[in-house]
């Protein structure tokens, strides 16, 4: 499969294939960061998740001939993927009773962990699901310095936005008020967590909790 492989080089921003393309392809990222994310007619998008370095994405319906994709993937940083056609990575996939558990498992991991989106948006105020926002990506993508939990993903307001289902006006706020808290600062493009423990207990607080004065969800 390894030769099999297309090596493909996407510079940010570039779209690796729109939601309603089929899926031909089945990708895995080398280098970089992608989101995968849907887009509504008003020009509204809601990020869906960001797919990692050695990490499939495209693979909803591996086994199935001319499906569309269902979301569509943007490179987030300079990317290498490495495309691999799906009839191929499924016969392959067929042959070898081990992979085809791994893949199977990683299908598992994103639909319940779409299913935990979901109920965040239903159970949770824009405010929480940031706040457990950060405090994941911390653990994630965090390294620690003298102010905190940097961390290491740029993210716009947009893009953090996008990642909770709300507005950038409304990110803005919040992380403002954050800040005001003392439960973060802001270096560059990035963040720094400086109280990780505040953020993830208010990333469990319920729908009737604080959401800064005039802020839109």
């Amino acid at each position: 499969m390894e030769r099999a492989a297309d090596e493909k080089q996407f510079r940010r921003r570039q779209i690796i294939f729109f939601a309603e393309e089929t899926n031909d392809y089945i990708y895995l990222l080398g280098s970089g960061r992608v989101k995968l994310l849907r887009g509504a007619p008003s020009g509204r998008e809601v990020t869906l998740g960001m797919i990692n370095p050695n990490e499939f994405f495209g693979e909803a319906h591996l086994f199935e001939a001319n499906i569309p994709y269902g979301c569509t993937a943007e490179v987030m940083e300079d990317a290498i993927a490495f495309a691999f056609r799906r009839t191929d990575l499924a016969t392959a996939l067929a042959a070898s009773p081990d992979a085809l558990r791994e893949m199977m498992v990683l299908q598992g991991e994103r639909r319940s962990y779409t299913e935990h989106r979901l109920a965040e948006y239903v159970f949770y105020d824009v405010p929480a699901r940031l706040a457990h926002l950060l405090a994941r990506l911390s653990q994630t993508h965090g390294r620690n310095t003298k102010e905190g939990i940097l961390i290491r993903v740029k993210l716009t307001h947009q893009e953090l936005a996008n990642l909770v289902g709300s507005t950038r006006e409304t990110t803005t706020l919040i992380l403002n008020e954050f800040r005001r808290r003392g439960l973060l600062e802001f270096s560059g493009r990035k963040i720094v967590v400086a109280d990780a423990e505040a953020l993830q207990q208010l990333g469990g607080a319920s729908q009737v909790d604080r959401k800064p004065r005039g802020a839109r969800s």
